[in-house]
């Protein structure tokens, strides 16, 4: 990546000297981005689908462009595109509307948002939940291959990418042994859509979601992938204006697809900002974001070797998450950002990997493809002078 991407990138300009390594939570929006948002705001604020006027149609056909371009951004169909709020409303929505009533395993290492609504169907006696072991950060296969061979295994939802240390999952041969035990997979891809090409039918993997804000879109904004002949069976989950082609005091009946999932008015602006941030990375290539980010972190990971602390993860995409042996994780956090580095700091979503190894938590830098060498530098800088002797 060059300085002209970063000259994309508004944040640079209102807050020189920023390094900002937290795109793991938020990723920063370029200027492409913004503009798409706007020009709804400035040029047609008005109702899609319902409203027959011209500026109606021009929000009409706007989300329409988004869908396909969405949909083309992962390989999908374009009725295959629910539009959403974020990974965890995709999740839920596929929570609430798929019929279960056997196992579904996640991993041991799953963010919150994919592990809290299988709880709540094992707590409400609906499932069984089981969790697949990972050893050394990385998924294990023979874990996975025992809890399948237990049988009644329905579901299998894991992360395509840990947002605790950046480590990708196998998902294609998850996805193949599923298959082969007549069990559905999906797949939580917020990490992944930002960083990696992803091809849903090539992974052959039955649901997918992903947000808008952590792949340079705007906040509010996600998506859920299904396979068309699996969405058709849904139960529905949000019922109101647009879910329905026609009511009567007495019944009613459902949209098409996607429409029966998209109830009431949507975030125009954020469905236009999502589908601009996947042209600006389709612009770049997927391929040299994914490269340029593993280059960050592994310099990023070299560099912090040097100094007192533990490192989660020995691989991993765009995230390296440290613990220092010596003082605490938020006052670690505190200390960077008063030196212009933002980072995280915490149990990241994953509350529950933390707990089972009992650990505190841990400082997150999460890198982009805004990201320099001469950052890390910095970086490196800023703990050999001021915090080596704290660490």
């Amino acid at each position: 990546m060059n300085e002209k991407i970063r000259q994309d990138f508004p944040l640079y300009k209102e807050v020189p000297g920023i390094i900002y390594v937290d795109s793991a939570c938020v990723a920063l929006k370029p200027i492409q981005v913004i503009e798409a948002m706007n020009e709804y705001y400035y040029k047609f604020p008005a109702c899609a689908a319902r409203s027959n006027h011209k500026l109606g149609d021009l929000a009409t056909n706007k989300v329409a462009d988004s869908r396909k371009t969405l949909a083309k951004f992962i390989n999908a169909k374009e009725q295959e595109i629910i539009f959403t709020r974020n990974t965890t409303e995709s999740i839920n929505l596929i929570s609430h509307t798929l019929k279960l009533d056997g196992t579904v395993l996640t991993t041991d290492k799953e963010h919150n948002s994919n592990l809290i609504p299988w709880l709540k169907l094992a707590k409400e006696g609906k499932i069984t939940h089981k969790a697949i072991e990972t050893k050394e950060g990385k998924f294990s296969m023979e874990s996975y291959e025992k809890l399948l061979q237990e049988g009644n295994v329905q579901l299998v939802a894991i992360n395509h990418i840990s947002n605790m240390d950046g480590i990708e999952n196998p998902v294609k041969e998850i996805t193949k042994l599923a298959h082969d035990n007549n069990a559905l997979v999906m797949v939580d891809g917020a990490q992944s859509a930002p960083h990696i090409e992803v091809n849903v039918k090539k992974l052959d993997i039955d649901f997918y979601a992903c947000s808008g804000h952590k792949m340079l879109g705007p906040s509010g904004t996600g998506m859920l992938y299904g396979k068309k002949e699996l969405l058709e069976k849904l139960d529905t989950f949000i019922l109101g204006g647009e879910t329905v082609k026609e009511s009567w005091i007495d019944k009613y009946e459902l949209e098409d697809l996607p429409f029966r999932f998209e109830g009431g008015l949507q975030n125009y602006a954020g469905i236009y900002g999502m589908a601009a941030a996947a042209k600006y990375l389709q612009k770049i290539g997927l391929s040299k974001v994914e490269e340029h980010s593993k280059n960050i972190t592994r310099k990023l990971r070299e560099m912090l070797a040097d100094f007192n602390v533990d490192i989660l993860n020995p691989e991993g995409t765009g995230i390296t998450s440290i613990i220092p042996k010596k003082m605490k994780i938020h006052e670690l956090n505190l200390l960077l950002s008063n030196n212009n580095i933002m980072t995280r700091s915490g149990t990241h979503c994953v509350h529950s990997w933390f707990n089972k190894h009992d650990l505190p938590g841990s400082v997150r830098f999460s890198t982009y493809l805004y990201n320099t060498e001469e950052e890390v530098e910095k970086i490196a800088e800023i703990f050999d002078k001021q915090l080596k002797e704290l660490l």
